[in-house]
């Protein structure tokens, strides 16, 4: 069964491709959701077949790869971004 030219098996693969090839600028927006309609699919199914094969919800997934960026970008900006600035970029709601 193939779905949208993927391999189901292969999917969370692709997924996680997706996600760790965005750019910084593509973060704001990067969530579950967005990625079910990157790829055409039903946001549940995305998620449980993540789940199943990566063993993090796409959501804690997507987070940590968001938390492991902004590390860099305040590395790379040797802490002159500001906390704000690098929470609006990573597309988290707040810096509380």
């Amino acid at each position: 069964m193939k779905l949208n030219g993927c391999n189901p098996t292969k999917l969370s693969y692709r997924v996680v491709e997706f996600i760790l090839t965005r750019d910084i600028a593509d973060f704001e927006s990067l969530n579950v959701n967005s990625i079910a309609r990157e790829f055409k699919i039903n946001r549940s199914y995305l998620s449980q077949r993540f789940k199943r094969d990566i063993k993090y919800s796409l959501h804690e997934y997507i987070l940590m790869i968001k938390i492991l960026r902004s590390l860099t970008l305040l590395e790379i900006h040797e802490n002159r971004i500001t906390i704000e600035d690098l929470s609006q970029k990573m597309g988290f709601s707040s810096s509380d």
